[in-house]
């Protein structure tokens, strides 16, 4: 079923561009914000609202993006975009557009529109010239979800307007993970290139637990007003997933501190290159020798990779950590054994974290 929006929209966007001579003699508003009515005022059987439609007519040099909202308050948070995004334009091109907006799950009938319109010519305005939003009288069928399923959450900028970020320090979450689901988080200060809490190296992960966690972010010497956490979600059944209720990124005024002259930190994090020189793809990768040497009071864990970007346990736990004993393993029979990880002898990197009481 199609609602088509009032005609009042297209007067006003139409005449976006007028010559104010009116209202300031000689100048023209090169952009502005327009609001809908409700779409789907009085409509009934609203299960799901499936399709924004939309007819442009927008010259070079101009822009149409739009945002949806099912309450049309004046709090920036109730729009998002196509996939609920808060506040994630949609941008519309020239004539025909449809955009999906199911994964919304929105039903009920209320549906506003805002459209955000834009020129570089005091002579050029873009045009709305139609609107419509479909929706369906039968609420969806949860799709078969499989045996395993996922899922990623990207946040905006937690940090955005404050000032004085001289040292990023924690971040709190809380938690709730099923039995049989996992949830794991990365960090970024620009949104694209994303680490763990300890190293800063690309693409790694911080494993989540159940309840509250605080992550010490202090080993990455961030500063400044730009924070971004990822959040992925995996669960092994379509009845339940993990979730998050609330989280918060502490920080200091004060710097990083420089590290101490004659001292070391009381933990750290090294990663190595591929450890096969000649690659055997058909060959089985059984086991990993080593020989390590602990001062007093210091622990080690090992992660190993196939790709140099996702780690796990010597047991084949994503994320996990296999304790490191201080000992000469460099034989065969003493060697830390891999057959759970289940890989062959193509490429194999290492992590190992020390700490130090």
């Amino acid at each position: 079923m199609t609602i088509k929006t009032p005609t009042f929209i297209l007067i006003v966007v139409c005449g976006f561009l007028f010559s104010a001579q009116d209202v300031f003699a000689q100048s023209y508003f090169m952009e502005g914000v327009f609001y809908s009515e409700n779409l789907l005022a009085g409509e009934e059987n609203v299960e799901i609202i499936t399709t924004f439609n939309a007819t442009t007519s927008i010259p070079s040099g101009t822009t149409i993006k739009v945002l949806f909202s099912q309450t049309q308050t004046g709090s920036t948070t109730d729009w998002c975009g196509a996939k609920g995004i808060t506040n994630k334009w949609e941008e519309l091109t020239n004539g025909a557009n449809s955009i999906d907006i199911s994964k919304m799950g929105w039903s009920g009938p209320n549906f506003y529109y805002k459209i955000e319109i834009k020129t570089d010519s005091s002579t050029t305005t873009p045009e709305l010239l139609a609107v419509s939003v479909d929706y369906g009288d039968t609420a969806p069928t949860a799709p078969d979800l499989g045996n395993f399923i996922s899922g990623t959450l990207v946040s905006t900028n937690l940090l955005s307007g404050h000032s004085g970020v001289g040292w990023i320090t924690e971040f709190k979450a809380d938690m709730d993970i099923p039995a049989n689901a996992t949830a794991t988080v990365q960090f970024s200060q620009d949104g694209v290139n994303w680490s763990n809490n300890t190293t800063g190296i690309t693409n790694t992960k911080t494993m989540l637990s159940h309840g509250e966690n605080n992550i010490d972010l202090t080993n990455l010497g961030w500063s400044g007003s730009d924070f971004y956490y990822k959040m992925h979600f995996k669960t092994a059944t379509s009845t339940v997933t993990p979730s998050v209720s609330e989280v918060s990124v502490h920080y200091s005024g004060d710097p990083p501190p420089e590290a101490p002259t004659g001292h070391y930190f009381p933990q750290g994090t090294i990663l190595s290159k591929n450890l096969v020189v000649n690659p055997m793809p058909e060959v089985a990768l059984e086991s990993f020798g080593y020989e390590l040497l602990l001062p007093n009071l210091t622990s080690a864990w090992i992660q190993f990779s196939n790709d140099g970007s996702t780690f796990y346990s010597a047991t084949g736990t994503e994320w996990g950590w296999s304790v490191l004993p201080e000992s000469d393993r460099t034989s065969r029979d003493t060697a830390l054994d891999l057959d759970a990880l289940n890989w062959t002898a193509d490429k194999l990197y290492y992590r190992v974290k020390f700490e130090t009481g």
